[in-house]
């Protein structure tokens, strides 16, 4: 029997992976307007990346987030609130919102911002059944890291959910960069999920250490939702590959929680 592997956003590893990116947050947040990432990948990309991106308005939002904050119920819990675009949206619509997030920094960055809930604790030590809503946005199942490490993700966002809450989270099917054909496989021939992708940030000229992140296409998100006690009850497609998923605990949903009755509560 494999060991049960925890999920836990703020290991020792994080201010090494994720500095450069705090510390870009924090040069826009002090009026620099200029300041950029940089990103490379194991699939040889390497892009400059707008700090500004973390910052943008709802307005700014592209048309997946914005689908993604009508389906938020009362109290949202965001896992990776970065600068917290989305956080500031739900809680000028009045929700009550939860920020999670992995470095002390950011956190502090966030309640700057008027993000006034913000913890680095790890999912499993927040209260279980506190939330309507896990919200994981800007790819964000990709904090899974691997394959392996997304039941873990899961079983830690479900055991925050009250009855009828939902996850939702998007990600990217990675044949679109893959440029593989909808029926192609995503496993490679020595076994390993194509999806799983090593990034490195830098900022400035300091570099962060490699870190694993994850892709998933909704036909394998299912079925490791459904080990997690999930069902995927939608996968909208947006650009670019990219989607969003809708969650539902699987015992709401055999006990027929309507999820359109959820949406009109919760708006």
């Amino acid at each position: 029997m494999r060991p049960k592997i925890r999920f836990e956003m703020n290991s020792g590893t994080d201010r090494s992976r994720w500095g450069p990116l705090a510390d870009a947050l924090r040069a826009y947040q002090d009026g620099r307007t200029d300041a950029r990432l940089l990103v490379r990948t194991d699939l040889g990309t390497r892009e400059e990346w707008a700090a500004s991106v973390f910052f943008r308005t709802t307005d700014e939002f592209p048309p997946l987030e914005r689908e993604a904050l009508r389906h938020c119920g009362r109290r949202v819990i965001e896992v990776g609130a970065g600068a917290g675009p989305h956080s500031l949206a739900l809680l000028r619509e009045g929700h009550e919102v939860l920020a999670v997030e992995s470095l002390p920094e950011i956190a502090a960055l966030l309640v700057e911002r008027g993000v006034e809930t913000v913890t680095v604790r790890p999912l499993d030590d927040l209260p279980a059944g506190s939330a309507d809503t896990v919200l994981l946005l800007m790819n964000g199942l990709g904090l899974a890291g691997t394959l392996e490490g997304l039941q873990p993700l899961l079983e830690s966002a479900v055991r925050l959910l009250a009855p009828g809450g939902r996850i939702v989270a998007d990600s990217t099917d990675p044949r679109h960069f893959l440029e593989l054909d909808a029926e192609d496989p995503v496993v490679g021939q020595d076994g390993r999920y194509e999806g799983e992708v090593q990034f490195q940030v830098e900022f400035e000229g300091s570099k962060g250490a490699p870190f694993p992140f994850l892709y998933v296409d909704a036909e394998t998100l299912a079925k490791h939702a459904s080990r997690a006690g999930l069902t995927l009850e939608a996968a909208l497609p947006f650009e670019n590959g990219t989607y969003l998923a809708i969650l539902a605990r699987s015992d709401d949903h055999d006990s027929g929680h309507d999820t359109a009755t959820r949406l009109s509560e919760a708006g």
